[in-house]
């Protein structure tokens, strides 16, 4: 007969061999679920590289003659990586609201063959820089646009972290008034501001980082120098047009 003793041992041991099932078990079906999340191809706008959930672009710095750009949207993929190229969709949701950016006014429309053929995830590539071209719109100047895309599902992706699916690009050729004017660039171009101004400025010189001031004094001075040589010209080759601000006001960077 076998002892109580022994039974309880007994007992003990095949508890410990149960639990021990249960728990392999649970950890197989984790990791198959884990294999089968990780595995699921799926697309996400990246936070990482330096990439938030918005990129505001202005034309503004740029001479007026330049009328696109491209600026580039990271995006991810989740899964195994295929060894064959994978094209993403990408779609605006924003199409019915105010300031709408509109495709082929303001930016190159996605499915155009310009761009079509760039979304993509490329043969044995997790990620991709997907083109948006703006194009340079007269309402620009006036009125900022707003672009809102959202990764959209298709025969080659799910939609991957819903937080991350989501990305707006705003697009413009305005520019706000530096905040260092009136304590810094004041002394080389006048206490006035404008918009017109501003840009007069910028194509004159070619200088556009207003958020900070150059440490070469000499260089100030030929900034200064030039805008005003090209004011000068400007107005000598407007007879009694001379240039003006968008309130009408004659421009001047002496005052």
């Amino acid at each position: 007969m076998i002892s109580n003793k022994k039974m309880m041992i007994m007992k003990k041991i095949l508890f410990c061999i149960s639990m021990l099932t249960v728990f392999f078990s649970m950890a197989s079906c984790e990791e198959n679920q884990m294999d089968d999340y990780e595995n699921t191809p799926a697309i996400y706008f990246t936070r990482n590289d330096g990439q938030s959930d918005s990129i505001n672009y202005s034309f503004f710095i740029l001479n007026s003659a330049i009328k696109r750009d491209t600026i580039y949207v990271r995006v991810y993929s989740m899964g195994k990586r295929a060894n064959y190229d994978r094209p993403i969709a990408i779609e605006q949701t924003n199409k019915d609201k105010p300031n709408a950016a509109k495709a082929g006014v303001h930016y190159v429309a996605f499915d155009d063959a310009e761009v079509k053929s760039s979304f993509i995830i490329s043969a044995n590539k997790v990620y991709a820089d997907i083109p948006i071209i703006v194009l340079r719109d007269a309402s620009l100047t006036l009125q900022e646009k707003r672009l809102e895309l959202s990764v959209k599902e298709n025969e080659n992706f799910n939609i991957g972290i819903q937080e991350w699916s989501k990305f707006v690009v705003t697009i413009s050729d305005q520019i706000s008034k530096p905040k260092m004017w009136d304590s810094f660039w004041k002394y080389f171009f006048g206490q006035s501001w404008g918009i017109i101004k501003m840009r007069f400025i910028v194509e004159a010189t070619g200088y556009t980082t207003w958020e900070s001031r150059p440490s070469d004094y000499s260089y100030l001075t030929w900034l200064s120098a030039t805008a005003k040589q090209a004011l000068l010209d400007y107005n000598l080759a407007h007879p009694g047009d001379p240039l003006k601000e968008t309130t009408g006001d004659i421009i001047s960077l002496d005052k």
